[in-house]
């Protein structure tokens, strides 16, 4: 069982009705919360509570990023699920984790430049409907994990 924080959610049924970038409606301000969990890994939890659909959408990418500015502009990825099928974000499928890839987990802390973690989510095309809910958590369950192509994993 994965234990969530509200302090920690990111986006609760969000509306991804467009093919543009759309950010995470919260992020983490890592300047009030600069401690994810001394010694232990956390990962971004990610379901579709409304399946996209229409305009030819086949794919969304989900991206674990930081920013300087709280509505996430100008983002640098710390991770990434690479490009999801639609097919596997159905109610019952398992959540989307995105874990920081290794080279990546250097947060910024004591609000140095990037002061705000969430996440952006990125359709291939413009979907009529589609609702997503992510939030960050330390054991993210059940163990599926997707990364972008290239990825060492260690």
């Amino acid at each position: 069982m994965t234990y969530t924080d509200n302090e920690l959610t990111l986006s609760t049924a969000q509306a991804i009705t467009s093919g543009a970038t759309i950010a995470s409606e919260a992020s983490i301000d890592l300047t009030i919360s600069p401690d994810m969990g001394s010694g232990r890994g956390f990962a971004a939890q990610i379901s579709a509570t409304i399946v996209p659909a229409g305009n030819s959408v086949a794919t969304v990418t989900f991206d674990l990023v930081t920013s300087a500015a709280t509505g996430l502009g100008t983002p640098r990825v710390i991770g990434s699920s690479g490009p999801v099928p639609v097919a596997d974000l159905t109610a019952t499928s398992p959540p989307i984790v995105v874990r920081p890839n290794p080279a990546n987990q250097a947060l910024p802390v004591d609000g140095v430049t990037e002061r705000y973690l969430g996440i952006i989510y990125t359709p291939d095309a413009s979907p009529t409907t589609g609702n997503f809910s992510a939030t960050l958590v330390l054991d993210p369950a059940p163990k599926v994990s997707y990364y972008p192509a290239g990825s060492v994993i260690a």
